[in-house]
């Protein structure tokens, strides 16, 4: 994605695409550019839709071997299905714990489980991005709209309160040649229930396809008990 360092800092950019693949992996090449970068701050990423197992294949599929000490950490956040409205006071833990600068949401189709809950969030999200200084970037599957109007049976008030929308297939039909340079694998942190260092490995057995470091359950806060439904 060639726009993944051209977003304004501490606003909302919403990224639309054609299914829930192409979001997730945009938007792990996008936390992986972020890293890259050199910017300060951590980066956040927001699962609402896929396994712990899915969303780390995708990890795997989506960036280089690493290649030299990035600058900024990533750290996922898992959020069963539906459910990010009630999980906003643990992204705000997390912000605030782990020096995050950047919050990406991978599906936004999934991260609420009705109107009323997606209304929620979007308020809860605007009032974290103003009152901690971050920047949200938002992946989406609804069709891309002009930025600053709501979008009737898409977006709704999301689309009004970004600063710029962007589309995915845009760019892929404007280069259809063209390789998307990806960065190397940045230092990649599941919170909570399991961290995870040093991405590189699949494990059939357990949760994830991963290299991962078991956090004992005594070792987790209340209230950040996020793969309970993954």
């Amino acid at each position: 994605m060639k726009n993944n360092l051209n977003f304004t800092e501490g606003e909302m950019t919403i990224y639309c695409g054609e299914n829930a693949m192409t979001t997730v992996e945009s938007s792990l090449q996008h936390a992986s550019a972020i890293s890259a970068s050199g910017r300060r701050g951590n980066i956040l990423y927001v699962n609402t839709a896929f396994s712990t197992r899915k969303i780390m294949a995708a990890s795997r599929a989506n960036v280089a071997e690493k290649a030299h000490e990035y600058q900024s950490d990533i750290f996922f956040q898992n959020v069963p299905i539906g459910e990010l409205a009630n999980y906003i006071s643990v992204i705000h833990q997390q912000i605030e714990s782990q020096k995050i600068k950047y919050v990406v949401i991978n599906s936004w189709e999934f991260a609420n489980k009705s109107y009323s809950y997606k209304e929620q969030a979007i308020f809860a999200l605007m009032t974290l991005l103003n009152q901690l200084d971050i920047t949200l970037l938002i992946y989406s599957q609804s069709k891309a709209t002009p930025a600053g109007k709501i979008q009737r049976g898409g977006l709704g008030k999301l689309a009004a309160l970004a600063t710029d929308i962007f589309s995915l297939d845009v760019e892929k039909e404007a280069t259809p040649n063209a390789q998307i340079a990806i960065p190397p694998t940045p230092n990649l942190e599941m919170l909570d229930n399991s961290k995870i260092n040093n991405l590189g490995y699949a494990r059939e057995e357990d949760v994830m396809e991963i290299r991962a470091e078991l956090v004992s359950e005594e070792g987790v806060s209340e209230g950040s008990k996020y793969l309970e439904n993954s």
